[in-house]
């Protein structure tokens, strides 16, 4: 085998990111649990249902709520950890996965201070680190993209190298759209002019959620890769 430890990396990045979707929809699960949690006890205080009525469907909603934000919080952490531990094997094999690894090690640092200026009510330098964690999180997909593509050259495999090609073009323009909107509230400011980041940001929030659906189907099409090569 030519990439015995990028085959495993990719493996884990790839179970990494199986993970981290389903920590998106525990979230989103959490989510709507507080949403029906909250309608309950406002219809109740409103009069319109009695608590009775509502007892059970509150506590289920309660239960819901606390069950999901567990399953996020812990399956979340597990897809960090293979995250890093991907990257850490596959970065025997390709230097470009050490750099992605290197961004995810920094974006620990960068979050950890968020969360201390968050305390101290510092919007600014909270929304800094904000936008420090997305440009990291964005360098290290770059750079495992990047590596996968280079191994998929030296494999004489072009249709994984394609398939990089094209996420890599979907992220740039996500980038510069995403960023086009900061620039546009940030000079201009007023209603008009927010709504049109707005819609920016939207198509850039579309692009995003594609990008990531194209990159899972591109971990797995790199493990196959890999797993060939044996």
């Amino acid at each position: 085998m030519r990439f015995p430890n990028a085959a495993v990396g990719v493996k884990r990045l790839f179970t990494a990111e199986i993970l981290s979707i389903l920590s998106v929809l525990a979230l989103i699960g959490s989510a709507v649990g507080a949403v029906l949690l909250f309608a309950t006890d406002m219809a109740q205080k409103s009069g319109e249902v009695t608590a009775d009525s509502v007892a059970g469907a509150g506590s289920v909603f309660a239960i819901v709520t606390v069950v999901c934000i567990i399953i996020f919080a812990v399956v979340g952490i597990i897809s960090f950890v293979m995250h890093i531990m991907g990257l850490a094997c596959a970065g025997k094999d390709r230097n470009m996965f050490r750099i992605a690894l290197a961004a995810m090690l920094l974006k620990i640092l960068v979050t950890v201070t968020e969360a201390a200026f968050t305390g101290m009510n510092n919007g600014v330098v909270s929304s800094l680190m904000e936008v420090l964690t997305t440009i990291l999180d964005m360098i290290s997909l770059i750079y495992v993209i990047q590596g996968i593509r280079s191994i998929a050259v030296d494999l004489g495999n072009d249709s994984v190298d394609r398939l990089g090609d094209n996420i890599f073009k979907v992220i740039l323009v996500a980038i510069v759209l995403e960023f086009t909107a900061n620039v546009i509230v940030l000079i201009f400011g007023g209603q008009t002019v927010s709504l049109i980041s707005a819609i920016i940001s939207l198509i850039a929030a579309i692009l995003t959620f594609v990008q990531y659906l194209m990159y899972l189907v591109y971990l797995g099409k790199a493990k196959k890769m890999l797993a060939s090569s044996l």
